[in-house]
């Protein structure tokens, strides 16, 4: 039972929904308890992609203030207890996230929106860097993925300035692919979803294994790991049928 969030798995692909909009969604412990365990039942399920998106005017207000960690001023313990078993359990997983955003997305949020394969944001959303602000720094792997999604020049002066970053202004840096009007954004999010999923999920697996090593590896690490995943695609059922439809002058 899920007590921050809705869990669904429909024509396979899983829906998860924070549903904590009375505290704007707050990456509070119980609210990422609930989403790592959303991210176990959606692997269980074997849903070929994930939806991830929020009730409320806001997608996420960030880190939980309140959190015993944070008043103690013990964050360490705050993330890696559940902030970055979060991020890697998102990241671990065998099928594509997409993420749809509405409204306001601060600090830690962030970087769980931008750790998401694919996101799309409604017209209202802004991505707001608050860390400098309120004496903290950048956390979720913001300093990881900011560079790699927007340029190191770029990700300095967002994470410096404590920038608040606008739909259209995240389109034009590459944060999000899309940007759709509210009333069609859960919409366009399946729809996305649905043609991801009507591709082979073990090649989309291994897809997504090679782009998430391949931010941290060498060329050559990459190449290497690049030859192994093709191997195994190339022996896959998903392979072996789209041959056998040629051989046949069938469609797949």
């Amino acid at each position: 039972m899920f007590n921050r969030l809705r869990f669904t798995v429909d024509d396979g692909i899983a829906s998860i929904v924070l549903a904590y909009p009375e505290k704007l969604n707050v990456l509070s412990r119980e609210l990422l308890a609930d989403l790592i365990e959303a991210f176990d039942r959606a692997r269980a399920a074997a849903a070929r992609a994930v939806v991830l998106s929020a009730e409320g005017r806001a997608f996420s207000s960030g880190g939980d203030l309140s959190d015993p960690s944070t008043r103690a001023g013990d964050l360490s313990a705050l993330l890696e207890d559940v902030y970055h078993p979060t991020l890697r359990a998102m990241l671990d997983l065998p099928m594509p996230v997409i993420c749809a955003v509405n409204g306001k997305v601060v600090g830690g949020a962030c970087g769980l929106v931008l750790a998401c394969d694919l996101v799309i944001a409604a017209e209202d959303a802004v991505f707001d860097f608050a860390f400098a602000r309120i004496g903290l720094v950048p956390d979720c792997g913001l300093a990881w993925l900011l560079p790699r999604i927007v340029g190191r020049n770029r990700a300095r002066h967002i994470l410096l300035g404590a920038r608040h970053i606008g739909a259209e202004q995240a389109l034009a840096l590459g944060m999000v692919e899309r940007v759709v009007s509210v009333e069609v954004l859960a919409s366009t999010a399946l729809s996305v979803a649905h043609g991801i999923a009507s591709q082979p999920s073990f090649a989309l697996g291994l897809n997504k294994q090679l782009l998430v090593q391949a931010d941290s590896s060498s060329l050559d690490a990459s190449l290497a790991a690049e030859a192994e995943a093709q191997d195994r695609a190339g022996k896959s059922d998903d392979f072996k049928a789209l041959l056998a439809s040629m051989d046949n002058r069938r469609n797949p």
